[in-house]
């Protein structure tokens, strides 16, 4: 058979970016989906499914290649990828969030290589050829995630000037040592979940409670948006962009182990609390956290 007078509808696709989340108290792959949505200008305009149930598709996005997309695609696996298309940018600005408030929004700067770059690795025949396109982002527990009855914790609140204070982020450090033991990141009102891990308590110790120092960073600054109707159009128009490093450098901004610039702790945030093991503290047992500056 002769497939050359056959006339063939294809076209060629290759992977500019690849993502894989983690949940951070899991340590595995995030049991809720979560939308990747593109930023392309401010007030980011959120996409809502069209001429399909939403349901189905509120969380993943098409690719045709000839236009600009309005989001990573989501495969069953759980993974979220995009391909390069027609003016694509040597970085890209992510939105990364769910619905019902199961994990705390991310948005994310991620560099990216370039097509030439790709298609140089591919001629070349480099066996990591997905180096540099492939990215592990951590995800931290929001309001309405679903944790166990005998988990050690605390469901807090941030407060600046009266205020719930957006976006925070939430350390656990051991009084004795300073090592962190745990991190998680507040929402929009300013509320957050603070999961111990189980090796938090030491095996030697027989007690029901432990101490441990709890700090809060947020920005130096109080946000203003860049417009007057700005915090109508987009509710989370201050939530402070991560940029990750250059492909090949340390990254400490995936993980969420880092904070963003402008982000500094409060000194009257630092408090020694006593968690009960086995026990999620909530407002009842702890007043809100005061984010103060001298």
């Amino acid at each position: 058979m002769n497939t050359a007078s056959l006339d063939y509808d294809f076209q060629t696709r290759r992977l500019a970016l690849g993502l894989e989340f983690e949940d951070f108290l899991r340590e595995a792959l995030l049991v809720y989906p979560v939308r990747v949505e593109i930023e392309y200008s401010s007030p980011h305009q959120t996409p809502l499914p069209a001429n399909t149930p939403f349901q189905a598709r509120a969380y993943a996005f098409e690719q045709a290649g000839r236009f600009s997309p309005y989001g990573l695609m989501r495969s069953a696996s759980g993974r979220y990828s995009l391909s390069y298309f027609p003016d694509i940018k040597p970085q890209i600005d992510l939105r990364v969030y769910d619905y019902d408030r199961y994990y705390i929004p991310r948005r994310l700067r991620i560099p990216l290589r370039t097509l030439a770059e790709v298609i140089n690795i591919e001629n070349n025949e480099v066996p990591d050829y997905l180096n540099g396109r492939i990215r592990h982002l951590t995800m931290f527990p929001g309001a309405a995630y679903h944790s166990s009855a005998q988990v050690t914790g605390l469901r807090g609140r941030v407060v600046r000037d009266g205020e719930p204070m957006r976006w925070a982020y939430v350390s656990a450090r051991l009084p004795l040592t300073g090592n962190v033991i745990a991190r998680t990141r507040g929402d929009d009102r300013g509320e957050f979940l603070l999961i111990l891990p189980p090796e938090a308590a030491p095996a030697s110790d027989l007690t029901a409670q432990l101490d441990i120092d709890v700090s809060i960073a947020g920005p130096a600054s109080v946000p203003v948006p860049g417009s007057a109707g700005l915090p109508e159009q987009d509710p989370w128009w201050d939530l402070p962009i991560e940029e990750l490093p250059p492909i090949g450098a340390v990254d400490e901004v995936s993980n969420g182990s880092s904070v963003p610039l402008g982000y500094v702790t409060a000194l009257s945030t630092l408090r020694t609390i006593q968690f009960s093991v086995g026990r999620l503290l909530t407002g009842r047992d702890e007043v809100d956290f005061e984010f103060a500056l001298p």
